[in-house]
């Protein structure tokens, strides 16, 4: 009997919905006729196996329910995990500023240098240099420098792609130099090696520098950085 019960859940486990309907229907059927010879005879057979052969729809039903269900709750989660998105990663902007001041000079100029550094991550995206040349107050041999100056930055107005360059007057006895750089859009070997030669204009960091590297390396030259 018992072998008999494990085959009809295995079979009923194999089944459609429909086919274990119809099972369902002639197992009722048969079990109807088994109840209705045993009253002939006995009662208490015919109720025994009543019981076992409702017991053996009523699991079979069960398993292929809790097949269905289990199969639903897969797909579902298949489901979430397609619809998950990749988070971005995170993003740390900080910035650096250095600059160096020097007055009286030699040449009877004032001059002041200021560059402004841009990292994602501690690594250097851009900059901007700020270059600011005057003649000392009551200094005839500053204003001549100055315009010597000018004429000498004429040859460095050569701004590319990631590198823009601009020169303007300040008052009448000096001129300011600005430089910004775009480590995204510059190509290093497009810079024309004019612009290196003086650090106003210079590029000395090649892109991807880390901060460390570049704040070292302003103070090594004498810019105060914060």
């Amino acid at each position: 009997m018992n072998q008999e019960n494990s085959q009809n859940q295995i079979q009923a486990q194999q089944l459609t919905p429909e086919e274990l309907q119809k099972t369902q229907v002639l197992n009722l059927q048969e079990l109807e006729k088994t109840i209705q010879y045993e009253k002939k005879t006995s009662k208490k057979p015919a109720i025994i196996v009543a019981i076992i052969g409702i017991l053996s729809i009523a699991i079979g039903s069960s398993v292929f329910t809790f097949k269905t269900l289990s199969s639903k709750n897969d797909e579902s989660r298949i489901q979430k995990k397609e619809i998950v998105e990749p988070q971005e990663k995170e993003v740390k902007e900080t910035s650096l500023t250095c600059e160096m001041i020097k007055l009286n000079r030699e040449d009877g100029t004032d001059t002041d240098l200021k560059v402004i550094y841009q990292f994602e991550n501690d690594k250097i995206v851009s900059f901007t240099k700020s270059y600011t040349i005057s003649a000392t107050n009551g200094n005839e041999k500053g204003i001549a420098t100055v315009e010597a100056y000018k004429k000498v930055y004429q040859s460095f107005l050569n701004p590319t792609i990631g590198y823009q360059i601009t020169l303007s007057p300040k008052g009448t006895t000096g001129m300011i130099v600005n430089v910004k750089v775009d480590y995204e859009k510059l190509d290093m070997t497009t810079i024309n090696p004019t612009q290196n030669t003086h650090i106003s204009t210079s590029v000395e960091y090649p892109k991807d520098s880390s901060k460390l590297n570049i704040q070292t390396d302003m103070i090594s030259k004498g810019l105060t950085c914060k």
